[in-house]
Order: structure tokens, then C-alpha cells, then sequence
């Protein structure tokens, strides 16, 4: 209730509804993970961004996207902003691809960014970050590899892996900056 100068003396009771926007998903890659990926996040409640340049990159394959970037790769990335409540996964396999990526959302700071591959991939990925410049502690902020370890094989399994793992970021995140 808020008091208000009013000649009645009454109260007035304010209602006010906070509607958080869908946490958004950038998914870098559209090939055999990247499908499923978006599908499934899309179905979690995640706002999905795809970008590739590959052919498959398409809204037939990604009905569901927000929005698909699907010209030159980096052009397409310039395009992208990542907000500090994004979350980027980079799921594409070129490793050009990925360094661009990794290099462009790195240094917007994204809530979450993961990788898909190997530990040594991402072991060689965070290196050649830190020989352009990014800081240890910048670089270690890339979860790799991307997904939670539940032996998941196929392209949807790893795709329910990733998700899952994106989920306990987003809802985990959320409780410790809670009041």
C-alpha cells in the first residue's frame, strides 16, 4: 500500500508484474548438434539466435529460432551483441569458426559461454585466446567441453546435455544473486 495526499484519506494498492524476457541462446553452429540444440532450448524456454554460414543455417531446419545468421560468417558475428544475461554456445566444429566466435562473444561477457569438443581442443582454443590478449581468468570463464558428462553419444543426447547444463546455469545463477 502507498499513502497518497488524497481529501478521501483512502490507500492505494499497486500491483506491479515483472515480466522477465526468455533467457536468450546463441548457438553458434547449425549441423548435427546445433539442431537439436536449438530445439531442445527453444522447448526449455531459451530465445534462440542461430548463426553459421553453412547451408543448413536455414528456418526450415530451425523453425523455432528468433533469428537465423546466415551470411558471412564474420560479418554475421559483428552482428550478433551478446547481453551479460546471454548465453553462447559454440557447437560448430571449423575451428576458424570457433576461435571468431570465442574471440567476439568472449570479450562481450556473456552469463555463460561453452564450447563443443575435446579437452585438448579447448585447452589449445584458450591458449591461443591468451596469446591475443584475453586474460586467464577471461578465458577460463568458456565451459569446455559444453554439456554436463552423462555419456551422452548422439547428436541429441549431447544436445540434452548441453541444455541440461544450461539450465543449472541459468536457474543456479539466478539463486545466488538472489536477495
Amino acid at each position: 500500500a502507498v499513502a497518497v495526499d488524497s481529501k478521501c484519506g483512502g490507500e492505494v494498492k499497486v500491483f506491479l508484474d515483472v515480466i522477465k524476457p526468455d533467457p536468450r541462446l546463441i548457438v553458434v553452429g547449425s549441423g548435427n548438434i546445433g539442431k537439436p540444440l536449438a530445439g531442445l532450448a527453444h522447448a526449455v524456454g531459451f530465445e534462440v539466435v542461430v548463426v553459421d554460414d553453412a547451408e543448413t543455417a536455414t528456418p526450415e531446419r530451425f523453425p523455432h529460432a528468433r533469428r537465423i545468421h546466415s551470411g558471412p560468417f564474420s560479418e554475421e558475428l559483428e552482428l550478433v551483441d551478446a547481453k551479460p544475461s546471454d548465453f553462447v554456445a559454440v557447437v560448430h566444429g571449423e575451428t576458424g569458426h570457433e576461435i571468431a566466435a570465442l574471440r567476439r562473444f568472449l570479450s562481450l561477457g556473456p552469463a555463460y559461454m561453452g564450447l563443443l569438443g575435446s579437452r585438448n581442443k579447448a585447452v589449445e582454443h584458450k591458449r591461443r585466446l591468451i596469446a591475443e590478449g584475453f586474460t586467464e581468468d577471461e578465458v577460463e570463464k568458456i565451459k569446455a567441453p559444453i554439456g554436463l558428462d552423462i555419456g551422452a553419444e548422439t547428436p541429441e543426447e549431447i544436445a540434452v546435455s548441453i541444455v541440461a547444463e544450461l539450465i543449472e546455469a541459468r536457474r543456479l545463477s539466478r539463486l545466488r544473486t538472489a536477495p
